[in-house]
Parts: C-alpha cells; sequence; structure tokens
C-alpha cells in the first residue's frame, strides 16, 4: 500500500490524479448501491471554493454556480456552512468560515472571539495577550470588517498560495513586520503587541509559543504557507496514579529543564543529574536569651512562668517609658551567621513576636528593624540599614496573649556582601494610637532567600 493509497471499509483504493476516476474506483470495489456523486471539475479554478446548499441539495462555486445536484441517496454535507475545497495536486485544505472584527490582511494569523449570525469573528492573533492566542489559523484573503455580513474564510489545515512574504514591498509588515530572511521550509510563529497578525522564524522569548505555518518558499512575493497550527501546551495534566515526565536530552549533568521569567532569565532549572539550581525562602529566629545587650538595653531579659504546659518563656522587657528613635530606645542586638548560600543581595523582611501586660484592642505597637552585613576586613561598628518597621495592633483582652506583627516591607541590607549578620529591634512610637504597656518581646522571625547551586 502506498502513501497516498485510502482505505475504505478495509478496502484499498488507489490513488488517482484524476477526482472522478477515484470515485469510479471507490464505486467498483465496494460494489454497494450508495450513490457517491463527483464534482464536476469543470469550470472550476485551482483553489476555487464550493458551499454546499442544504435548501437545493447542491453544491455551489462562490459565485453560485451549480457544481452538482445531490440525489435522495447521495453522500451529504453535516451543515449549510460546510465547506468544500476543491483538490489540487493531491493537497487537502481545511477552510472556516469567519467575519472579520478588524481589517485583516492574506496570511496573518487569526484567533475567533465571538460570533455574528452564527459565523465566528476574527481578530489578529496576539501571542502575549491569553485570551489573544488561540490562533485557528490564518486569514485566506484580506478582510474589511466595514461590511460585517460578508463572509471570509481562515486557513485552518492545508496550503495557502500567494501570500506577500517579502521584507520591502506596499504590503510589506503585514504578515512579515520584522522584515525577516526567511527560508524555505522555515517554521513561522505568531507575534504579539504592535506586531499581531504577524509571523517570526524565531521562537519569541516572552509570550506564548504559537507555531502557525511553514514558508514554503521563504520571502517571495507569492509564497505558499503550509499549516501547522500548534499552541505549546501550558499546563500539564495526568490521569490518577500517572505520572508526569520530562527528559532530559543527556544523563551527564549538561542539559536541564529551565524555569523562566517573562523576560526570559533562568530563574531556576534541574538538570539530569537531578542537580537543583535556584532560590529558597529560609528562616531564623532571634530568641532574647541569644541576643547581645546593646548601649541602649531594655529594662531587661527575664523568664515568666504560668504554671504547667508551655507557658515558661524568656521575654525582653521593652517599657513605655523606653519608647525612642531606632537604636537610642529600648532595643536588642543579635549577631547570626547565615549560611553560606544564602543570598547577601536577596530581601529580607522580619516579623516581630511579643506579648502585652495590658491595653486594650484600639492601641498598637510599633517596631523598627535594622541590619548590617559583615564580610571579612570590614570595620565591626558598620552602621546599619534599615528594614523597615511594622506597626500591630493589640487583640481584644490581649493579656497574656501572643502577637505576631505583620512583616516589614522585604529590603535588601545593605553592606558588603558577607554571611555575619548584625540585627537590631526597637520600640518606636506608634503612628495610631500608641499603647502606654510595658511589652515583652518573645523573639523576631527573620525570612531571607538562600541560592542553590
Amino acid at each position: 500500500m502506498a502513501w497516498d493509497d485510502v482505505v475504505v471499509d478495509g478496502t484499498t483504493v488507489d490513488y488517482a490524479a484524476d477526482h472522478n476516476e477515484e470515485i469510479n474506483q471507490i464505486k467498483a470495489k465496494l460494489a454497494k448501491t450508495t450513490n457517491v456523486t463527483a464534482i464536476n471539475d469543470t469550470g472550476i479554478a485551482d483553489g476555487e471554493i464550493c458551499l454546499f446548499n442544504a435548501t437545493n441539495k447542491d453544491i455551489r462555486t462562490s459565485d453560485k454556480t451549480i457544481v452538482t445536484t445531490i440525489g435522495a441517496d447521495d453522500l451529504t454535507l453535516p451543515t449549510s456552512k460546510a465547506v468544500v475545497d476543491k483538490v489540487t495536486t493531491g493537497a487537502v485544505n481545511l477552510t472556516i468560515a469567519i467575519r472579520a472584527g478588524e481589517y485583516l490582511r492574506k496570511g496573518q494569523a487569526i484567533y475567533i472571539s465571538g460570533t455574528s449570525a452564527t459565523i465566528p469573528v476574527a481578530y489578529k492573533c496576539d501571542c502575549t495577550v491569553l485570551g489573544k492566542s488561540r490562533a485557528i489559523g490564518i486569514a485566506q484573503s484580506d478582510m474589511n470588517p466595514g461590511d460585517a455580513t460578508i463572509d471570509g474564510f481562515a486557513r485552518r489545515g492545508g496550503t495557502l498560495t500567494a501570500v506577500d512574504c517579502r521584507t520591502t514591498g506596499t504590503v510589506a509588515g503585514y504578515v512579515n513586520p520584522l522584515q525577516q530572511t526567511w527560508n524555505n521550509g522555515d517554521l513561522l510563529f505568531a507575534l504579539g503587541g504592535a506586531n499581531a497578525g504577524g509571523l517570526t522564524n524565531v521562537r519569541p522569548t516572552s509570550g506564548r509559543s504559537v507555531k502557525i505555518c511553514y514558508a514554503v518558499n521563504g520571502n517571495d512575493p507569492s509564497c505558499t504557507l503550509l499549516m501547522h497550527v500548534m499552541e505549546n501546551p501550558v499546563f500539564a495534566t495526568c490521569a490518577a496514579s500517572e505520572d508526569v515526565v520530562l527528559r532530559c536530552g543527556d544523563n551527564s549533568g549538561t542539559n536541564k529543564v529551565s524555569v523562566r521569567d517573562y523576560a526570559n532569565n533562568e530563574v531556576a532549572s534541574i538538570n539530569s543529574d537531578g542537580v537543583i539550581k535556584g532560590t529558597i525562602n529560609d528562616y531564623i529566629k532571634l530568641d532574647p536569651i541569644g541576643c547581645m545587650i546593646p548601649t541602649t538595653a531594655p529594662a531587661g531579659i527575664d523568664q515568666a512562668e504560668s504554671g504547667a504546659g508551655a507557658g515558661n518563656y524568656v521575654y525582653g522587657l521593652f517599657t513605655y517609658a523606653g519608647i525612642g528613635a531606632p537604636g537610642t530606645g529600648n532595643n536588642l542586638q543579635w549577631r547570626v551567621i547565615l549560611p553560606e548560600d544564602w543570598s547577601a543581595a536577596g530581601l529580607v523582611s522580619a516579623n516581630v513576636h511579643w506579648l502585652p501586660t495590658a491595653g486594650t484592642a484600639s492601641e498598637y505597637v510599633k517596631w523598627h528593624i535594622e541590619a548590617t552585613q559583615l564580610a571579612e576586613g570590614d570595620v565591626i561598628s558598620t552602621a546599619f540599614s534599615s528594614l523597615g518597621t511594622c506597626e500591630d495592633q493589640l487583640l481584644a483582652t490581649p493579656a497574656g496573649k501572643v502577637h505576631i506583627s505583620p512583616a516589614c516591607t522585604p529590603q535588601a541590607i545593605a553592606g558588603n556582601a558577607g554571611n555575619e549578620v548584625i540585627f537590631r529591634v526597637t520600640r518606636i512610637a506608634a503612628q495610631a494610637t500608641a499603647s502606654n504597656q510595658d511589652i515583652r518581646l518573645l523573639g523576631v522571625s527573620i525570612k531571607y532567600i538562600r541560592t542553590l547551586a
């Protein structure tokens, strides 16, 4: 059986260059009573579109010329909108009736949005916009949206001939807006933004990767485009108990699965040896029992006991009288050694854990957090940089209840890159109604970034 033979009900039908002869072969080999009416090629130009008229049971060309009539027992088409494209040189084209929602040029990539009198309405495909990246094919001809009652066509499968793909000329910029040199057989992708509807032979680095067609004869002013519409998947799913497999191109750690941001920067990867590169969030807890006593210490580091259970704790007492500017009011400092793989240029944030001794839900406590990082050779008295503030409202009947402040805005720590970091926390005046009670600081949670190599 040759590649271009057809199998009908288990019977091989040899390919025939003449379409009517092929129909006769099918009739003879099947030996069935069903009539199969052939489309008479006489007077039909190559590429002519024929429409099935369901009312009159005939097939007509676009100028309404009757090609053939369908009998009662003959093969019929399913709807009045079905399209039969004349078969030429062995190619089969799939064409869909559309109307233009905007001005379209022949060969531009298009998508469907809505209908007009049951006819799909087409617009220029844009690979950077989710709702516009669902390509249906390319415009078969120039279409003007000014007359919404005139049908046009989208080519979905097969080929479209006589498309102007030049880099210069009166229509340059419609199909090839980047004025690229296209080689014979180049795969073309949909563009986006100001170049929506256009095609490119370079896979876009931003937006959806949407394959549209092949350029059969490059930048020809009468180029043939071979359709290959396919969107790259963005959502991989599987059935229950089924694995999702991503296979690299080697087994020596050279090839990898790369994760990139919208600007095409790699932010993480896993290579064929299973080595992961990227970043993760990590945390440390600064406890009062491990603090350094600063120049302006809190009223004291003490222990509280509250009977059975987990009620025993160590705290730093921050009095209302000790409220002051960062570093001058009651504060605690911690010197910590972070892991070697911590991101010294990454963003750091903090939450303060504390207990009020009294107060009401209308009162606030505010904390200021600072830090500095030290590398070998740095002066030990390097100045702090601010990591911001966090203001927390007292809960109802707050005494003895753990309070956790909102996180301060993530910021990078100033100083030379080093893994020795000093943190300082000061109680400062609240902008809202300030609590005039003494506060017990339980600890500080620091969130930072680690880089996986």
